[in-house]
C-alpha cells in the first residue's frame, strides 16, 4: 500500500536525519535547522555545557525546591539529541510550579508567552524555511523557560536564604 510504503520512507529518513526536523525542539534541532552539521555540534555542544553549568549553580543556592526539579527536566529537553513535540509534557511540572509562586507581570507574560511558543503546533511547517526562527518556536519558547526557571530558582534561593541568616 502506498500510504504504508510513505511512512516508512518518512519513519527512515527521520531515524537518519532527524535532527532538523520540525518536531525535533532541542537546542540539536535548532542548530542543524541554522547551520552545518559541524557548526551545529560545536554549537550545540557549547550551549548544552552552558546550559548544565547554569543548572548546577542555580541549584547551589536552592537545592531541594520544585523549582529546581522543574529547572533540571526543561535542561534535559533542551540538551537531549532529539525532544520530539510529545516530550514536551515534561515542561508542564514547571509551569504549574510557576503559577503557584508569586510572580510581577512581566514574568508571568513570559511565562504565559513561554507556554504559548511551546504549545503552538503549526498544521503545515514544510511552508516554512528551516532558517525562520518561527520554525523553531518550542525551541524557543523552552528556552525562554528554563531563562524564567533560573531567575525564579534564584530569586526563591536567595530569599530563603536571607531567611536562614
Amino acid at each position: 500500500h502506498p500510504l504504508n510504503k510513505s511512512f516508512l520512507q518518512s519513519l527512515v529518513n527521520m531515524s537518519t536525519n532527524y535532527s532538523g526536523y520540525y518536531y525535533n525542539t532541542s537546542l540539536a534541532g535548532l542548530f542543524i535547522r541554522l547551520t552545518n552539521q559541524q557548526i551545529a555540534g560545536i554549537l550545540n555542544l557549547a550551549f548544552s555545557g552552558l546550559v548544565w553549568i547554569l543548572v548546577f549553580i542555580s541549584s547551589l543556592k536552592a537545592k531541594h525546591n520544585p523549582l529546581t526539579f522543574s529547572l533540571f527536566l526543561v535542561a534535559i529537553l533542551l540538551t537531549s539529541p532529539i525532544t520530539w513535540q510529545h516530550y514536551l509534557f515534561w515542561s508542564l511540572p514547571a509551569f504549574l510550579i510557576l503559577i503557584s509562586h508569586k510572580q510581577n507581570k512581566s514574568t508571568l507574560f513570559l511565562t504565559a508567552l513561554s507556554f504559548s511558543l511551546i504549545n503552538l503546533n503549526l498544521k503545515d511547517p514544510q511552508k516554512l524555511s528551516m532558517t525562520n526562527p518561527f520554525y523553531s518556536h518550542a525551541t524557543f519558547g523552552l528556552l525562554l523557560l528554563f531563562l524564567i526557571l533560573i531567575l525564579e530558582n534564584q530569586r526563591v534561593g536567595s530569599h530563603s536564604h536571607q531567611s536562614v541568616s
